[in-house]
């Protein structure tokens, strides 16, 4: 029997100092607009204009679904203040400033801490020397989550952000553990220099994922593959600006 009266599920994301929930907010990622996408969006209109009496198929990575949909999809945490990394070239040691300090603003709480902090040197293992300090700074944020009962929140990196400093951390904070800690832990990518990172630059992405079981089923190709390939194909290669939106209404065999 269906139930009208069903919860849909809800992420809260819950700041510990509303002043900060004021000025920069968790966001949907939708919300998000990097300054690359503009440059692409405008070397793909001044392609078509380029192109517009060629008879050629044009493709655009502006234009890539895959990319901008994962874009769009969850929350983004972004950096609250200013905050610098200085690294000295020995691929272990930082230091980091910031024009205010988060454990010592007020409260009525004893959950204030220091914005940065870190994981000490070799802890993961699988950093990269080459690129990548072997120390893991850890951004001690003034955010907590609750997840619903039933869904992980994935905790990645931004995809296709415009800086490139750091990378954050991957994984998955249960939803059935009640309150946890927004930290994004960051593999840093500057080795030696001074590093600004502004307030409102994004620092991860949050995505909601459904604990269910799926099962996965690896096989050869048959018939009915064949055929939604051609479709596809037929779909995809009769304009010379590819649409992908028809795909959607095909009914593909089964």
């Amino acid at each position: 029997m269906f139930n009208w009266f069903k919860k849909k599920p809800k992420v809260e994301f819950v700041c510990l100092f509303p002043e900060i929930k004021e000025v920069m907010p968790v966001v949907p990622a939708s919300k998000i607009k990097f300054k690359w996408v503009k440059t692409a969006i405008d070397d793909w209109k001044k392609t078509q204009q380029e192109m517009k009496d060629t008879p050629v198929k044009l493709t655009h990575f502006a234009r890539c679904p895959g990319m901008h949909k994962i874009m769009r999809e969850g929350w983004i945490l972004r950096s609250w203040c200013d905050f610098t990394v200085k690294t000295d070239g020995d691929g272990k040691t930082f230091q980091w400033g910031s024009p205010v300090s988060q454990k010592s603003m007020d409260a009525d709480h004893i959950w204030k801490w220091d914005y940065l902090s870190h994981h000490a040197e070799s802890i993961f293992g699988q950093t990269d020397k080459r690129n990548t300090l072997d120390t893991v700074l850890k951004v001690q944020t003034p955010w907590i989550v609750y997840v619903p009962k039933g869904y992980y929140l994935l905790c990645m990196p931004c995809p296709y952000p415009d800086n490139h400093s750091f990378t954050a951390a991957t994984g998955f904070i249960d939803g059935d553990e009640g309150p946890n800690f927004l930290n994004v832990q960051l593999y840093w990518h500057e080795l030696d220099g001074i590093t600004k990172i502004p307030a409102g630059t994004p620092l991860a992405q949050y995505m909601l994922v459904k604990k269910d079981s799926i099962e996965g089923d690896v096989r050869s190709v048959t018939d009915k593959d064949i055929k939604n390939l051609r479709l596809r194909s037929t779909i995809l290669d009769n304009r010379f600006i590819v649409d992908y939106k028809p795909l959607k209404e095909v009914k593909w065999h089964e």
